[in-house]
């Protein structure tokens, strides 16, 4: 998939995948939203409330415009998901869903607010290393995260022949 080309593309590559990920959530019986599988031994509930951490610190980088996010960065991958799972485990699924929600239209909201340059260019975001490129950190941690879980959920919906 070619990148964005401007902030609107951004926004319209975000649009495609979560509105694939909302319908699909759609399907599934709240009830069932708390079973294990999905994405390894995390529930639907779990992936909801990661994906949700990776979009707040979407927020921060681009509502400050700085590479700065959480310590967990530091982690590798498992470690920091492991953390992330330990810190939502007791939120509720109605918790879950609204936190989820507000943080994706905060973002979405916020998105509006970057240039086109901004999509390319380190040197707008305090502390990014320069042979990095700010779309990329964005797509990582929204649309192509989706399509990563969209393919856990859709393997989860038939193997429980939803």
């Amino acid at each position: 998939m070619q990148h964005p080309q401007t902030v609107q593309e951004l926004i319209d590559k975000i649009n495609i995948e979560r509105n694939i990920w909302q319908g699909l959530l759609e399907q599934i019986d709240p009830e069932k939203m708390h079973d294990s599988g999905v994405s390894g031994e995390w529930s639907l509930k779990d992936v909801i409330a990661h994906i949700t951490w990776h979009e707040i610190e979407m927020v921060n980088m681009v509502q400050n415009h700085v590479m700065k996010g959480s310590d967990l960065w530091e982690l590798i991958t498992d470690e920091r998901n492991a953390i992330i799972h330990e810190e939502n485990r007791e939120k509720s699924l109605e918790q879950v869903l609204n936190e989820s929600n507000q943080i994706h239209q905060q973002l979405m909201d916020l998105l509006p607010t970057l240039s086109d340059e901004d999509l390319i260019n380190s040197e707008h975001f305090d502390g990014m290393p320069p042979d990095w490129q700010p779309w990329t950190i964005l797509a990582d941690n929204t649309y192509e995260h989706y399509q990563h879980h969209i393919a856990d959920l859709k393997r989860w919906i038939r193997k429980m022949g939803q």
